[in-house]
């Protein structure tokens, strides 16, 4: 793979960039929106992991469909709609199936709808497109509780039944309880009782704001899938 060197030093400087981003997301816990500057190193951090996909499939197309003409036309795929690769395999990677089909079946398998799995291609295509995006992408701070109930044994003394829920997601009615404790329906936690420990933690993530996805995870699940795709392909060209 002629363009090997230049993905995996993307990769790379991904790798280093991660944790800095990280710091900078915890930094930024307090403010009520992302600072532009933390907007633009996940903009360049997104599109250099979007160009080591690319790489891989210019390194397909120029070993199996010819060098190409134009750079820019040749984009790795990535279909939204379920068979729509294989439909227009023959514009985007001419003669691929015939040259080398265990490759094509695996650019087909590796598609979303095929893979559920590896919904990060389409979340990845979405936060690199031009079209929709002129701006930095908009990021927006998220936060979700989850709280854990966890009820003493009067006889060991030891915790016994413990329960964790998220209160956006559960309403309790009359009537519920928790090892013996009951739940307030009004207040939604248990009624006072010493055989109760209850403990919230809160969740704070960054999400895309179009896509409702966490920036973080896709930045973590994108290096990796990358890293990934780059050795599968290694071994199906060689």
């Amino acid at each position: 793979m002629n363009r090997e060197k230049s993905i995996v030093a993307l990769l790379e400087q991904a790798k280093k960039d991660l944790p800095i981003i990280e710091e900078q997301y915890k930094n930024a816990l307090q403010q009520q929106h992302i600072p532009d500057s933390l907007k633009i190193a996940v903009k360049r951090f997104v599109g250099d992991i979007r160009s080591a996909l690319d790489y891989i499939a210019h390194d397909v197309y120029d070993k199996y469909s010819g060098a190409s003409k134009d750079e820019r036309g040749v984009y790795f795929p990535i279909d939204p709609k379920p068979g729509m690769f294989v439909k227009n395999a023959s514009k985007k990677f001419p003669n691929l199936d015939t040259s080398n089909p265990a490759l094509f079946n695996y650019l087909v398998d590796l598609q979303p709808d095929k893979a559920p799995e590896n919904k990060w291609l389409l979340d990845l295509n979405e936060v690199n497109n031009d079209s929709k995006h002129h701006d930095l992408t908009e990021q927006v701070k998220k936060e979700s509780q989850r709280v854990t109930v966890t009820v003493q044994d009067t006889i060991s003394m030891r915790d016994g039944v413990s329960m964790s829920w998220t209160p956006a997601n559960v309403k309790f009615g009359k009537g519920v309880s928790i090892g013996g404790v009951p739940i307030d329906p009004v207040t939604q936690m248990p009624v006072p009782d010493s055989r109760a420990k209850v403990e919230k933690v809160t969740w704070v993530d960054f999400r895309f704001k179009d896509i409702d996805v966490s920036a973080l995870n896709l930045m973590k699940t994108s290096v990796d899938g990358v890293e990934k795709i780059l050795t599968d392909v290694k071994k199906l060209i060689n």
